[in-house]
């Protein structure tokens, strides 16, 4: 299956997503802020990134952004 990064601060939301997604089989990886993010994308790529637009630090934009600029393959 995939691997998802989940960039979302602690909550039941995201729990549950992480609980849903990992049931289905894919591999969830967890990111508190867009700082985590950006390092744990570097590290290893992921098929999904799930991101909050309200992540403390770095929001989603601004690491969706980064994300595209850094690896120009993606869509």
């Amino acid at each position: 299956m995939a691997a998802i990064l989940i960039v979302e601060p602690p909550s039941a939301a995201r729990d549950e997503l992480e609980r849903a997604l990992g049931a289905a089989g894919h591999r969830v990886l967890i990111a508190g802020d867009g700082d985590e993010a950006l390092s744990a994308w570097r590290s290893e790529r992921h098929e999904l990134a799930i991101l909050d637009d309200n992540a403390a630090r770095l929001g989603g934009v601004a690491v969706a952004l980064r994300m595209k600029t850094e690896w120009r393959s993606l869509p």
